[in-house]
């Protein structure tokens, strides 16, 4: 196994997963297997703090008997989760604490100094040979830049459309968490019960067979829709995301839920594609 060390933002994958859930599963709540989001780092450190109960002032009784029953059902969500982390191989939770804020349910304190007080010095005593860090906190890009500064390679993984340039292009790589990365952090029973798109290169948009029945733009990149018997196909121009894995002109994916296969595309290719748009103008 390399000698890396993966830093995991406890609050930033909680709200990575939940956009995973609500954009690609209808709400259908994910099964993450952890061992596979730490296959390949010796060790991996996980920051969060239990959630605090929001403030009841002025609420009535059945009010308050609500947001103290969420609440503990939060509370008691997350203290399985570090138990069951706490029983993985090389994993470690740091906690730090919460309280609750007038504009926001929760702010994490301790959590932000903690990430950088042992990032900082693991990179110092050179105990690793590279670093990934799970985050999308723009906060943290003091600290990818001096982790940068001080020679230890860091890669980011981030969710493109909730994370700013800032943070993405300090660090020394960047590996956007697509639905198909995500996908392998899931348990294998999860994967089998919820198939992703299959996807390709593809020479010319009529190999794809079948009947063209929809098209649309994404930022500047025609897409479009054809339906072969049961299955439909997103055809478009290889993503700049991939266009290092295909050399063909054209980039396929296909499934049998039109919808899915729409919801996997937007998530995956169109943060890219407004991006690349904006550039231009």
């Amino acid at each position: 196994m390399d000698n890396r060390y993966l830093f995991v933002d406890g609050g930033s994958l909680r709200e990575t997963i939940a956009l995973f859930e609500s954009d690609l599963y209808g709400g259908v709540k994910v099964d993450v297997d952890y061992r596979r989001v730490g296959h390949g780092y010796r060790k991996i450190f996980y920051y969060d703090c239990l959630p605090a109960l929001a403030s009841t002032e002025g609420k009535s009784a059945a009010e308050k008997q609500v947001l103290e029953d969420a609440h503990q059902k939060r509370h008691d969500e997350q203290e399985r989760l570090f138990a069951h982390l706490q029983t993985l191989d090389g994993w470690h939770v740091v906690e730090g604490y919460s309280k609750p804020r007038r504009r926001r349910q929760m702010e994490q304190k301790e959590v932000d100094v903690l990430i950088a007080v042992d990032m900082l010095s693991h990179t110092h005593r050179k105990n690793m040979d590279a670093i990934g860090f799970i985050t999308g906190d723009q906060d943290f890009r003091p600290l990818v830049e001096a982790v940068v500064r001080e020679g230890m390679f860091i890669t980011l993984l981030f969710e493109p459309r909730h994370t700013g340039l800032q943070l993405i292009n300090a660090a020394d790589a960047r590996e956007p968490i697509t639905p198909i990365l995500f996908n392998e952090w899931l348990t294998r029973e999860f994967q089998g019960a919820h198939g992703l798109p299959s996807y390709g290169g593809l020479g010319r948009p009529e190999d794809v067979g079948g009947t063209e029945i929809e098209s649309w733009k994404s930022g500047e990149v025609d897409v479009r829709l054809f339906l072969n018997g049961a299955t439909y196909y997103i055809v478009r121009a290889v993503p700049s995301l991939m266009s290092r894995n295909y050399q063909s002109p054209l980039f396929q994916l296909h499934h049998t839920d039109p919808g899915l296969l729409r919801r996997v595309h937007d998530v995956w290719f169109k943060p890219d594609d407004l991006r690349a748009a904006n550039q231009t103008d």
